[in-house]
């Protein structure tokens, strides 16, 4: 078995900086309608090429993206102008985002298979409507630096995760998160300090 590492996201990204960078003004000549049918197009396209494709594809179309994100095949990301994404984010297979009511996500954020991160939700305060049909509450999402959102975990509307912390998988956040915390559960629950 050979010991050859291989590059990491980072690295591969340095190396082709100036490809990446021209896919991104090639995109951004586009109207937005077009960039968003492009998104559809493409957000089940594998590989490195997917990749490249929904990284342009997504600095045009949120407020802001950093450098080296990486949005794997099958995610599915709403309300695109209400997000900023930092720097060095991997949203794996799946992942539900819908960022209507506001999303932030810091640097070096991972967010696994399956999560969800909902920043709206039903009103159902009038009985005589279906909830259904009543007005939707929307409220930011923060997730700070250093951030790992596990497997199916869920993040509802208006929570702040704290930089350094982890969410368990399978895990319901309805609650912030302080920093360097560990929290796991329906709904989720601090386990430990990280620090």
């Amino acid at each position: 078995m050979s010991n050859k590492s291989f590059p990491s996201g980072r690295d591969l990204f340095k190396k082709h900086a100036w490809i990446i960078r021209a896919v991104c003004v090639f995109f951004s000549i586009f109207p937005r309608w077009l960039n968003l049918f492009l998104w559809s197009a493409f957000s089940r396209k594998r590989g490195k090429v997917g990749m490249l494709l929904r990284y342009a594809l997504l600095k045009n179309l949120v407020i802001s993206c950093g450098y080296n994100v990486a949005v794997y095949a099958d995610v599915h990301i709403m309300g695109f102008e209400n997000i900023r994404i930092g720097s060095n984010v991997s949203i794996h297979p799946m992942a539900y985002i819908e960022g209507s009511g506001g999303l932030e996500i810091g640097d070096n954020v991972s967010i696994a298979h399956s999560a969800s991160i909902i920043s709206t939700s039903h009103t159902y305060s009038d009985e005589r409507i279906p909830i259904k049909y009543q007005p939707i509450a929307r409220k930011k999402i923060s997730i700070g630096d250093n951030v790992w959102v596990g497997a199916k975990a869920s993040l509802l509307y208006g929570v702040k995760i704290g930089g350094g912390s982890i969410i368990a998988a399978h895990s319901l956040v309805n609650k912030s998160v302080p920093e360097n915390c560990v929290v796991a559960g329906v709904p989720a629950k601090i386990l430990k300090k990280r620090i």
